[in-house]
Order: structure tokens, then sequence, then C-alpha cells
């Protein structure tokens, strides 16, 4: 990358401009990577920008050190749905408090890395084997959990705990069961886009 192109990215006329240019944007990607919906085709795009963030500080000598070593997560197997939730929003809350902790771009790579495999992960536990009305899902937007946890512990009270009852009472008329049958047809289609997408 040529020092030209390293000030455009930075969008900056002075190399003493260089590290707090730097900061600025890097903040609202540490925004965007904790606030919205994880998305393999939005995080990736974001991902691009910090690696030519990172690329264009190198050219002002400017280093970051990579992280001793790489954050590693176990597959998620549980089969209630409890489980699974109580897990991953764990999980979630730890990564995205590293990812405001952190100003080192090769951690925050690493950290939304291990973002994206969680959330992938959770999409795939959700994937259940039913046709849905998809009419009320909207992939880019989230359940409020503490609302799926309310639907959660609801759908727990009746006697479903588990994925495959949760297929097998898909026809019960009640908040709860039409929350999570909203999750489980989000997490679904957004399993299915994102293995075609990472295939192409």
């Amino acid at each position: 990358m040529t020092l030209a192109e390293a000030k455009i990215i930075l969008g900056i006329d002075s190399q003493e401009d260089a590290f707090d240019a730097f900061e600025e944007q890097l903040f609202a990607l540490k925004q965007f990577f904790v606030k919205k919906p994880i998305l393999q085709t939005t995080f990736r795009a974001k991902l691009k920008k910090l690696i030519q963030l990172q690329d264009a500080l190198a050219v002002f000598e400017i280093d970051f050190k990579q992280p001793a070593k790489v954050i590693e997560l176990n597959p998620i197997n549980a089969i209630e749905f409890s489980s699974v939730f109580k897990e991953v929003q764990l999980l979630k809350n730890n990564l995205k408090l590293a990812i405001n902790r952190s100003n080192n771009p090769f951690e925050i790579k690493e950290y939304v890395e291990r973002l994206l495999e969680l959330a992938t992960n959770y999409y795939r536990c959700w994937k259940i084997n039913a046709t849905f009305d998809t009419s009320a899902v909207i992939l880019s937007k989230e359940p409020d959990p503490m609302e799926l946890l309310a639907a959660i512990q609801a759908a727990n009270s009746s006697g479903i705990n588990t994925f495959e009852e949760l297929a097998e009472n898909l026809n019960q008329q009640n908040a709860a069961i039409s929350v999570l049958l909203i999750e489980a047809a989000r997490c679904s289609m957004i399993y299915e886009k994102e293995k075609g997408w990472m295939k192409s």
C-alpha cells in the first residue's frame, strides 16, 4: 500500500493525524460488531475494512502485536434450546466485551471470527426440520433476548424443551411457540444462506 492510498483510507492529509483517524474509524467498526445482528456478509465486509485500516497504519510504521493465542470455541451440541440460548448469550457477551476493550486490530479480528463461528453454531442448532411461514421473519433483526428467554421458559413449562419437541409442536397456537418458531425460521434461513455464501 502506498502512502497516498493509506492517507485516503484513513481520510487524512497529514501523517500526524494517522493514529487519531485510525482510532476514530476503529471505534465505529467496534460499535458495528457489538450492536449489529451477526451475519457473515456484513461482518466480513467490515473485517475487510478493519484489515485495510491496519495496513494503512502500517505504512506509517505503527504496528500492533499479534495475539499470543487464538480463542477456541467448542461446538454447541445441546439439544435443549434453553441450554443453547444461555451458552450462546454468555459467550457472545464475553466476545463483545473483549471487542469493546481492545484497540488491537489483530485481536479484534480474532474476536469477530469467533463471534461469527458462534453465530453459525447457534443458527445450526435452531435449524429444525419443519416448513415455516417466513412472512414475519426479518433476517437482520435479532429478537429481544429477554422476550426470547421468556418464550423459552414458557415452552419449557409446557413440556417443550428440545428442538425436536419444538418441531413436533408447530401447530400449537400460543405466543411462546410463535416467538420460538420465528427464531427457528430466522436461524434456518440465515444458516442456509450462509452455507451458500461460504461455498461461493
